[in-house]
């Protein structure tokens, strides 16, 4: 009879256990189909979180495979039931530029009928040359800073919204860099 209870009560703590929603890094860990070496920066935006991450990947090179190190982007949802849950899709991408890297990403949620929600535009990168103090996204003549993040594995910047070019400014305020967000 005590076996029994005592069986009884590991099944049903393995249950409740189950049960429990998602913590943020079950999520990052478990449903990002990548190996997500460390979050650098969160940002809450319509409908979620956009998540900036390092991952380190195989690509294909001149002279064979290669590791590299790529920022990437995750978006994910949060609901009190089923805690936190990956929402968008999932890919990596890897640039090689001497002054920064821009990587425009558009997260897409829509309802059960499949009418969109929200339409989630992002840029994000890499900056990579020390005379970049400052990032700005926008249209032609129209530009508005981005976040800067600054982590022990580099430099990068964050902005949400539609923009065409991304540039980034030295502390004059003149562009070191300028490109097209595609």
């Amino acid at each position: 009879m005590k076996k029994k209870a005592g069986l009884w009560i590991m099944l049903a703590a393995i249950f409740l256990a189950a049960c429990q929603p998602k913590t943020f890094e079950e999520a990052m860990s478990t449903e990002v189909p990548f190996n997500v070496q460390k979050v650098i920066h969160k940002e809450k935006v319509k409908g979620g979180t956009v998540v900036l991450y390092l991952t380190e990947q195989e690509r294909e090179a001149d002279n064979g495979a290669e590791k590299v190190q790529a920022v990437a982007a995750a978006y994910l949802q949060e609901s009190k039931k089923a805690g936190w849950k990956n929402a968008g899709h999932n890919h990596w991408e890897y640039k090689q530029n001497d002054h920064m890297t821009v990587y425009p990403e558009t997260f897409y949620q829509y309802d059960t009928e499949g009418n969109l929600k929200h339409k989630v535009p992002i840029v994000f990168g890499r900056i990579l040359n020390n005379d970049i103090t400052a990032v700005e996204a926008g249209k032609k003549d129209s530009f508005q800073p981005a976040k800067l993040i600054e982590t022990e594995e580099g430099r990068f910047y964050f902005a949400a919204g539609e923009f065409e070019l991304v540039r980034g400014l030295s502390a004059e305020g003149k562009a070191v860099s300028q490109q097209k967000n595609r």
